[in-house]
């Protein structure tokens, strides 16, 4: 059974304490299994997941320029919904910007200059 969750927590591996922050900032919609990627300094994507079908939508969330809190950027809905129970790896090419990510179903490719998640193939049939 997968908890569909709105919250979002972060843990940095810097701070001595390694202690999960839970964040004031919710998602825009309640979701399990979604995609994340890190865009580095205190900047994340959430995308993708279930909450009863699902999801195509995507996020960036990223500290606040005044260094209070974090702020949610709602980006271009990703070009084919999928799971990512895990999303533990990731290809980041540095040069084009693009980073690869591997959900259950696909192949999606997030584009850091367009804010885009692309469809790059699929595993499935």
């Amino acid at each position: 059974m997968f908890i569909s969750l709105r919250s979002i927590e972060t843990l940095s591996l810097l701070e001595e304490s390694k202690e999960w922050e839970v964040l004031k900032l919710t998602l825009p919609n309640k979701t399990s299994s979604p995609g994340a990627i890190s865009l580095g300094h205190r900047a994340f994507v959430v995308f993708g997941g279930w909450h009863r079908v699902t999801i195509k939508k995507s996020v960036i969330i990223r500290e606040a320029q005044d260094g209070e809190g974090y702020a949610a950027e709602e980006i271009e809905d990703m070009s084919q919904e999928d799971t990512f129970v895990s999303n533990g790896y990731s290809n980041r090419n540095a040069e084009s910007k693009e980073i690869i990510v591997f959900g259950t179903n696909y192949v999606h490719k997030y584009h850091q200059n367009t804010k885009k998640i692309s469809l790059v193939g699929s595993w499935v049939d």
